[in-house]
């Protein structure tokens, strides 16, 4: 009996945590790495009935996310506002958009392609080095296929208030700025989500950046600046984790 009780208790180990971190993953839009870590739980999981099933449920879970998520990828034909065709959703995981315009996705690092939470005020492994480069290359572009981070250039065809009308509005609790072509009528929006500071990681969600695949010297790049009071062109620390809004490749 002794080695039954040790036995259950190897077993809880096993697929317990697994469980629990791909719980996590899910509750942070990471579907894919949630249904690894499902998978796995699956895998050391000699246990009942109902804990098998509940895997598999969240297994299904992550595929029908991952289906929707990457439909939206494909089916995204973009709106184009003053002349460049830009996606209608951030970035979420790379390669992927967030399913709708007003979620937050995941934030970028200049030039680096690993995303950062948008949620929580810490993150373990914060990479406090200064992402080197005179371009967002290609292999490190966040953005799906047929899809690309925007230049400091397309950052000011969106800012001529000529042509584009800028409005601070909120979309299902969710404050941003929509643009507007003033001839189409079509818009785009972009969520307020913060970004993650340079130092630490740490969450500030006083300002919010979009970044722009064109550099500012050997360690800054160049940004669009999305506040309540006002938005802008800019640039600073590539270090920092910001979000992204892709442009069609081939403009």
């Amino acid at each position: 009996m002794i080695l039954c009780a040790s036995a259950a208790i190897a077993q809880m180990s096993c697929y317990g945590p697994r469980r629990n971190k791909g719980m996590e993953a899910y509750k942070k839009g990471n579907y894919k790495g949630a249904k690894e870590y499902f998978m796995l739980a699956l895998q050391c999981a000699e246990s009942p009935a109902n804990v098998k099933t509940e895997l598999n449920n969240w297994i299904r879970k992550c595929d029908n996310r991952i289906t929707v998520i990457a439909a939206n990828a494909a089916s995204d034909k973009g709106s184009v506002i003053n002349g460049v065709c830009w996606a209608t959703s951030n970035v979420a995981s790379p390669g992927e958009f967030a399913e709708k315009p007003e979620d937050p996705g995941m934030f970028y690092q200049w030039n680096r392609r690993k995303a950062w939470i948008t949620t929580g005020d810490r993150v373990p492994n914060w990479n406090g080095s200064t992402p080197d480069g005179n371009k967002w290359v290609r292999a490190n572009d966040p953005c799906p296929a047929g899809w690309r981070v925007p230049t400091y250039e397309e950052f000011v065809e969106l800012l001529d208030d000529e042509k584009v009308k800028c409005e601070w509005i909120t979309i299902n609790k969710v404050e941003g700025r929509r643009f507007t072509d003033k001839t189409s009528g079509n818009s785009i929006f972009l969520p307020a989500a913060g970004y993650r500071n340079y130092g630490d990681g740490s969450l500030w969600k006083s300002d919010s950046f979009y970044w722009s695949s064109t550099p500012n010297g050997s360690g800054d790049a160049c940004y669009l600046g999305v506040i309540s009071d006002m938005v802008g062109s800019g640039s600073g620390t590539r270090i920092k984790a910001c979000s992204v809004r892709c442009v069609a490749e081939g403009q």
